[in-house]
């Protein structure tokens, strides 16, 4: 489903390119920002899980310096590594932001009402935990115990046992953010690229939003780091379904065709 998704979504990017462009109206602009936005935070998201899933499509350097990060590791490698020295872990982790990634064992609130998350460790339920803001709230409310979670914290050291990380985010900081969209423009513009099978996603993700009716969820809702809401996902794979049956490749011209075999052939070996 996902390799369908991508080299559908790369069609209509194709057949997108294919017209010619006119000066913008305010209503056209407005659209623009829109789909900038929402290939944007796809990219951001994308980054994210490449790194925390160990992804071929970006390498790891790569990927923390776009989010601002040392490295990502697992709740169980920290608490393990803090575990084993204390003193040597704080030299590495202390006062850093990294990725921590893992399963939810707990979700609280701290005496300010503040949301907090708890991942294990090799021998506790509670070997780390994660402090929110009271702005990442909602998000919180809607995880779930045993569900695997990511985010980007800064480490505060070891206390009973437990690995504190604090000023954790739930989305893209704004430094990530006015990165991702000027990343976005220069890959759209072919003048910057990460890699063929996150290119390919980018300007699918930014012509794709273009067709979004008006009331689509996608376009009321703001995409998060951890993935889709549920509502914007159906719209989205909706829509790629019509596409699909609307036979999209076979509307494009012989040179648009090959162009997107080319595109289909990077995706795949991406893949392998």
């Amino acid at each position: 489903m996902k390799k369908l998704l991508v080299i559908l979504a790369t069609l209509l990017l194709l057949a997108s390119c294919a017209g010619g462009g006119d000066s913008k109206s305010s209503s056209q602009q407005a659209s623009d920002d829109f789909e900038l936005r929402f290939a944007s935070d796809r990219l951001s998201s994308t980054i994210l899980w490449d790194l925390v899933n160990g992804s071929k499509h970006i390498n790891k350097d790569k990927a923390n310096q776009f989010l601002e990060t040392v490295e990502h590791v697992t709740s169980e490698q920290i608490s393990r590594t803090y575990s084993n020295n204390v003193r040597a872990a704080d030299k590495r982790f202390k006062g850093k932001r990294i990725v921590i990634s893992g399963n939810v064992s707990a979700i609280s609130q701290d005496e300010q009402g503040n949301p907090q998350l708890a991942m294990p460790g090799p021998l506790s339920k509670t070997a780390v935990k994660l402090g929110f803001g009271k702005d990442s709230a909602d998000k919180i409310a809607t995880t779930e115990i045993g569900r695997q979670f990511a985010s980007i914290c800064t480490v505060n050291g070891f206390s009973d046992d437990t690995v504190m990380m604090d000023n954790c985010q739930t989305s893209p900081g704004e430094s990530q953010i006015i990165a991702a969209q000027e990343l976005v423009k220069s890959i759209l513009n072919g003048q910057e690229s990460i890699a063929p099978a996150i290119d390919a996603q980018v300007v699918a993700d930014y012509y794709l939003a273009k067709e979004f009716p008006a009331d689509s969820p996608c376009r009321k809702n703001r995409l998060n780091f951890g993935g889709w809401f549920d509502d914007c996902r159906k719209n989205y794979h909706g829509l790629i379904h019509r596409l699909g049956e609307e036979g999209i490749l076979e509307k494009l011209p012989e040179n648009l065709r090959e162009r997107a075999k080319g595109g289909m052939a990077a995706f795949m070996q991406s893949q392998s």
